[in-house]
């Protein structure tokens, strides 16, 4: 493999998500802010274990390119989670094109 380009796996990206998802229905604050870090770790070990057990399934060349393209899925299942939020959030803001908010030095706003 001469590129270095690196893509999401399905496979891992739904295991992770689903990982992440179980953490994230544990509801422990400390813990909530670690699940990309989790969800990157769980990517990166299913990456080795699809490598060594399914050849061909992850174009890597060895076991370090398989952790990386298994940790980028894992990371991927957390931005996926992120749209998800976005897509389902009720409140929308609108952007006001027509007034910009210059900050003065006191600290309030002012329109111009």
């Amino acid at each position: 493999m001469n590129d270095l380009g690196f893509i999401a796996f399905p496979a891992i990206v739904v295991l992770c998500y689903l990982v992440g998802a179980t953490f994230k229905a544990i509801n422990n604050d400390t813990l909530n802010k670690f699940i990309p870090m989790i969800c990157g770790f769980v990517g990166g070990v299913l990456g080795i274990i699809v490598f060594k057990t399914i050849p061909g399934y992850i174009p890597a060349d060895n076991w370090l390119m398989a952790l990386a393209i298994g940790i980028v899925s894992g990371f991927a299942s957390t931005g996926i989670n992120q749209v998800y939020q976005q897509f389902t959030k009720e409140e929308y803001y609108e952007i006001d094109t027509d007034e910009e908010e210059v900050e003065t030095p006191t600290g309030t706003s002012e329109g111009n």
